[in-house]
């Protein structure tokens, strides 16, 4: 998510493209430079994964529901379970780390993934956890080579970092790597936003409610607006676009951002 040196970009919209090739999931994916964004919808007691990556490094974390993630290094056979909502935080499963997935929920669950590499393609690599049928847990496989030195973890978790000082809204961010995962629960009828940015990209989806969303571009006055719910792709916010929205809805609406950038520090600027 390099910074743009184009002060006259304006926003972009992505649609996904949906996989349904395995059953009882739904992996609609997103490519956005070199990132891959994906929305995995897994009905109840639904199993994902089973595999691991050679070359792909990933990210995940709980949108809604409740998610059974098991994880487990390839080479050593460290191992680590946890069960994951949407206030655990972030996941990041690094190569060579086998997960299986299993919604525990009574209703869907639903996941994003980040990967530099697309899924579901040339470096998935079988490795039984989970019963795909019945979700209990499998013998796992011989660890492929000895570890040397320190026990690598299978994953690292990265707890959200709260902020409710603004009425009507909590603000959750956590980092990882370069990039700066947001989370932001609003109100209903809270208007958030009214400020633009002069060196921060901001990816924005929707995962709960219903908002309007208005962008303005400070420079050269171009305008968008238009109401977005959950499932409904991503924006794109290069520097210099102001950006307000209000929930409309009668429930807590919840965006999720990413950004090169922390929010609320030195590269907020007002705009109304």
């Amino acid at each position: 998510m390099a910074a743009s040196h184009d002060h006259t970009q304006f926003i972009s919209r992505y649609k996904s493209i949906e996989d349904h090739g395995k059953p009882k999931r739904v992996l609609d994916t997103i490519k956005v430079g070199e990132v891959y964004i994906s929305r995995l919808a897994m009905e109840p007691d639904a199993v994902s994964g089973n595999l691991y990556h050679n070359r792909t490094n990933v990210i995940v974390f709980v949108v809604r529901g409740l998610v059974r993630c098991k994880y487990v290094d390839v080479d050593s056979g460290a191992a680590e379970e946890l069960t994951a909502d949407p206030s655990f935080g972030v996941i990041h499963q690094p190569p060579r780390s086998a997960n299986a997935l299993r919604n525990i929920n009574l209703g869907e669950s639903v996941l994003f993934v980040f990967s530099n590499r697309p899924l579901r393609r040339d470096d998935d690599v079988p490795y039984p956890i989970c019963d795909p049928e019945t979700g209990a847990a499998l013998p796992l496989p011989q660890p492929v080579a000895a570890c040397s030195g320190r026990e690598r973890k299978p994953m690292t978790h990265y707890p959200f970092q709260q902020d409710r000082r603004k009425p009507g809204r909590l603000l959750e961010t956590v980092k990882v790597g370069g990039v700066w995962i947001s989370r932001v629960t609003i109100e209903p009828g809270v208007v958030t936003g009214n400020l633009y940015h002069k060196k921060t990209n901001v990816m924005l989806f929707v995962t709960q409610g219903r908002l309007r969303f208005k962008f303005v571009h400070v420079e050269t006055g171009e305008q968008k607006e238009f109401e977005m719910e959950r499932g409904r792709g991503l924006i794109h916010m290069p520097p210099y676009v102001a950006i307000a929205d209000k929930n409309i809805g009668k429930d807590p609406a919840v965006v999720y951002y990413l950004s090169n950038h922390p929010f609320r520090q030195d590269d907020d600027y007002e705009y109304k």
